[in-house]
């Protein structure tokens, strides 16, 4: 017997995966341009000074987690890529509290990957993934 709800579940897990995916940009923005100059409306955002490794090492971890929330709104492997997102954020709100998403609370941010994350892992990317093998097929 078919579950009746499996399309308020798909269209529920669809929307998680795109404000996860939304999310998770917005943070890697954040990361990238706070520290260019761009400053929160009303409020400047003390940067403190970076040595040149670790300012490659945060670009990286902005590229990566732009590139994980940009799989995330199309929905490919979502269950990895959530759970990968997740620890980018919750990792970026301890190491750089200082400019994560541009001056709102750091903990905010991790808070609502973590929540926004949970239920992907669990369920996967439902029906509307671009790849819904799930772990078939990937080696």
């Amino acid at each position: 017997m078919p579950n009746p709800n499996a399309p308020v579940l798909a269209a529920v897990l669809c929307t998680y995966r795109t404000l996860l995916g939304a999310l998770l940009l917005v943070v890697a923005l954040g990361n990238t341009l706070v520290p260019l100059g761009l400053r929160a409306v009303g409020r400047t955002i003390p940067v403190g000074e970076l040595t040149a490794i670790d300012a490659s090492l945060k670009l990286a971890a902005c590229a990566l987690l732009a590139t994980v929330g940009l799989w995330l709104l199309f929905g490919i492997r979502t269950r990895v890529v959530a759970s990968l997102g997740a620890a980018l954020a919750v990792g970026l709100a301890v190491a750089a509290p200082e400019s994560m998403l541009a001056g709102a609370d750091p903990l905010r941010g991790a808070l609502g990957a973590l929540v926004l994350a949970s239920p992907l892992v669990v369920f996967g990317g439902g029906r509307w993934s671009a790849y819904r093998k799930g772990w078939r097929g990937v080696l």
